[in-house]
Formats: C-alpha cells, sequence, structure tokens
C-alpha cells in the first residue's frame, strides 16, 4: 500500500493533508474549551488561530475577541 493508491496529484495531496490538520487544530481547539469549561473554567485564550476557525466558534454560540497577541473565548456559565 502506498500513500498515493487512489491516483491523487501532489496538489490534491497537499490540499488533504492541509484540510485534515485544519481540522485536528480545530478539535484541539474544542477539546481545550471542553476541559476549561469542565473545570470551571468560563475562558480562554488561544493564541494560534485561523479567522475561519474564528467564525466556526461564532456560530457554535461562543463569543470571540480578537485581544492582539490572542483570540479570547469566552462562554456562559452553565445552568445547572
Amino acid at each position: 500500500m502506498s500513500l498515493n493508491d487512489e491516483g491523487l496529484t501532489l496538489e490534491q495531496l497537499d490540499k488533504n493533508v492541509k484540510q485534515r490538520l485544519a481540522q485536528d487544530h480545530f478539535h484541539n481547539i474544542i477539546e481545550a474549551i471542553q476541559w476549561a469549561s469542565y473545570n470551571g473554567r468560563r475562558e480562554i485564550t488561544v493564541h494560534d488561530w485561523t479567522p475561519d476557525e474564528c467564525q466556526m466558534l461564532v456560530e457554535i454560540g461562543l463569543d470571540v475577541d480578537d485581544v492582539g497577541d490572542g483570540l479570547w473565548i469566552h462562554w456562559p456559565e452553565q445552568q445547572k
């Protein structure tokens, strides 16, 4: 089995790898939010983010602010 059994071009492979890395990065941000929330926090600051990730966070209902050196992500306290 080779890395390119599907006959993809180098450009397609590169695009697929970059897309997967972006998905993994966004997943890591979501995990950090979940961990912070689990530990009673209502905010985190992410220093490595993209505008697309920022938009996706807004779309799922989180509040975000660009604070110059990072993205401040915050959310309301959960009702018990």
